[in-house]
This record gives C-alpha cells, structure tokens and sequence, in this order.
C-alpha cells in the first residue's frame, strides 16, 4: 500500500496548451521543454 499512496502524493501536474490534433508525444516534447 506504501507503493499506491506515493504514486498519488507524488504526481505533478503539467499544464500545456494544445488543440486536438497535438500527439501525445508533442504534448511530451513541449512539457520537457518548460
């Protein structure tokens, strides 16, 4: 349960724009970015 508690505490959020023709590996690229 150690495993499942820390995979929630430690998320981050990513906030990006972006429309619906972006690729998730774009979305990835332009994340890395920042």
């Amino acid at each position: 349960t150690e495993g499942l508690i820390g995979f929630f505490v430690n998320t981050q959020v990513l906030r990006a724009e972006f429309d619906v023709n972006t690729t998730f590996s774009e979305l990835l690229h332009l994340n890395s970015a920042t």
